[in-house]
């Protein structure tokens, strides 16, 4: 024993019956503790010593483990309220002040109904407790109401057994909960927004996946816009993907719109919907593609163009009936215009001086110019143009056919550029042309003579043309102002350039070229005076 251990202190512990604890020194320095067990006598008492150095060890291990629970309990931001069975507060942690806004000394050794405030909390964690210590079922995690104004909790209430099986305690779990439901409230307003943006939308709205292919895949969500549109409910779409309620034959370009979703990540295309009671519904599809969850995911906007196309179809329908008055009219001025030129004809038969038929015929030939700008546009699909280089080809041969020139005699180049020309500037190019050629036709070439004629047209771009007619024949004196004699042809070349405005240039070397160049021109009116 240790120094301290007096025989006599054990011996006078026996008479009393107790257990004595002591230490021993069982080698050179240690000491373990031993205990005795007696009976109550005189005098001394056998005894038979117990080492409980591993009884000794576990005490401590356990005190340092409820130390250690302690200060877990009472460093946790969670509040912990422990009751016994008949519910009072026998143990609270050091957060439940700044939970509950109860002070520890309000509540120790009472009951809930003590100190809680009347009202529906009250009344919740009553019965939750009653429950737990008489049913030993755990209760939550859920919310009641919190104490403190403006704040929230959480609570789980725990059942502690007895050796026997039995309730002794019950243990309240408390989370303020107030940032985390703060933030629930600013997330569900925002959400509650966006639900009425999205189904007050006056466009319908489908989230849909992609599928490996891509193809579209799953509907995700839809709005209640395009629920209207199409007759399926929400619930019916989510189930089908894109592919279930558009009309195949409208898919024309799934390749196209894939290579724009690869490139610029949107695409817009029309499609033809089908409803659930098989209406056809044109629509105009503004997709866009976009990662989501790790997926790729599409939002298409969709707008029922029905009044559109119904629009469309009324213009169009419009546009071919003016097409074809258009037409009808551009038939009728011909055929006036040919009937003029068929009584200058007649009259012409009448006349017996041949400087007054030839006036008939020079007229006639203008006639037939104009005549045939109609006869093209009647035959064109634009009614506002002509293809120019066509309409030269046959006008020049009608002047040949006209003048009844030798095809031995006379020959024709052409170098002619396609260029749509619009009826204005058509028309009086056209009577240009015409007096030039016939100009060559006439004189350039007396007395039989060989020859040949040029005709070139081009377009120097920005609507800028060049239009020339040479020949070889015995051209014009050089001191001769060919703008200046009097000939109508000549006269009404000059007036058209200058309603064009262009300029005309005559070159006079190996015979006669003159040189025309104008800009389009879209509006009548030549001053003849």
């Amino acid at each position: 024993m240790t120094p301290g251990n007096k025989e006599a202190q054990v011996t006078g512990s026996l008479l009393v019956g107790i257990l004595i604890g002591a230490a021993c020194a069982f080698a050179v320095g240690l000491f373990r503790p031993i205990l005795f067990p007696g009976r109550p006598g005189k005098g001394k008492a056998p005894a038979v010593a117990g080492d409980v150095s591993d009884l000794a060890s576990a005490k401590k291990k356990l005190a340092e483990l409820q130390e250690l629970d302690e200060k877990m309990l009472d460093g946790s931001p969670v509040a912990f309220v422990l009751h016994d069975a008949e519910m009072r507060v026998v143990r609270v942690s050091r957060a439940f002040s700044s939970v509950t806004g109860f002070d520890p000394d309000e509540v120790l050794g009472k009951k809930p109904e003590d100190f809680m405030p009347e009202g529906p909390g009250k009344s919740g964690v009553i019965r939750n407790l009653t429950r737990v210590i008489e049913q030993g079922t755990i209760i939550g995690p859920q919310d009641i109401t919190a104490p403190l104004p403006g704040r929230y909790t959480k609570e789980t209430i725990l059942p502690l057994f007895d050796d026997q099986g039995n309730v002794s305690h019950a243990l309240s779990v408390l989370e303020d909960i107030t940032d985390l439901k703060r933030l629930e409230m600013v997330l569900k307003s925002s959400e509650e927004k966006y639900r009425i943006l999205f189904n007050k939308a006056n466009d319908g709205l489908v989230f849909h996946e992609v599928q490996k292919d891509g193809r579209p895949g799953r509907v995700l969500e839809v709005n209640d816009r395009l629920c209207a549109m199409i007759g399926y409910t929400r619930e019916e779409l989510l189930e089908m993907t894109p592919l279930d309620f558009v009309k195949p034959e409208s898919i024309t370009d799934l390749v196209e719109v894939g290579e724009k979703f690869r490139t610029v990540g949107s695409a817009v295309f029309e499609r033809i919907l089908v409803s659930k009671d098989g209406e056809k519904v044109p629509v105009e599809v503004s997709s866009h593609f976009f990662e989501f969850s790790g997926s790729g995911v599409v939002l298409g906007i969709i707008r029922d163009i029905t009044g559109r196309k119904l629009a469309e179809d009324r213009i169009r329908d419009s546009l071919a009936e003016k097409e074809i008055l258009l037409k009808e009219i551009h038939h009728r001025v011909k055929n006036n215009l040919q009937v003029v030129s068929g009584l200058l004809n007649l009259q012409s038969h009448y006349v017996r001086d041949e400087d007054v038929k030839a006036i008939f015929k020079e007229s006639q030939n203008r006639v037939k110019t104009m005549a045939l700008i109609h006869e093209e546009l009647y035959q064109a699909r634009d009614l506002a143009s002509v293809v120019f280089s066509d309409y030269i080809r046959t006008l020049v041969k009608n002047l040949f056919t006209s003048y009844i020139i030798d095809p031995d005699a006379l020959s024709l180049e052409l170098d002619l550029e396609d260029v749509n020309m619009v009826v204005d500037t058509a028309i009086p190019c056209g009577l240009i042309l015409n007096e030039l050629v016939s100009n060559s036709l006439k004189h350039a070439f007396p007395g039989g003579r060989h020859g040949t004629i040029k005709v070139r047209f081009v377009s120097n771009g920005e609507k800028r043309y060049t239009l020339s007619v040479a020949d070889d024949g015995v051209g014009f004196p050089k001191d001769l102002d060919v703008f200046r004699i009097k000939s109508l042809g000549l006269k009404l070349v000059s007036l058209l350039v200058e309603q064009l405005g262009g300029t005309i240039e005559l070159e006079r070397k190996g015979g006669a070229r003159f040189t025309v160049s104008f800009e389009e021109y879209r509006e009548a009116g030549i001053d003849m005076t």
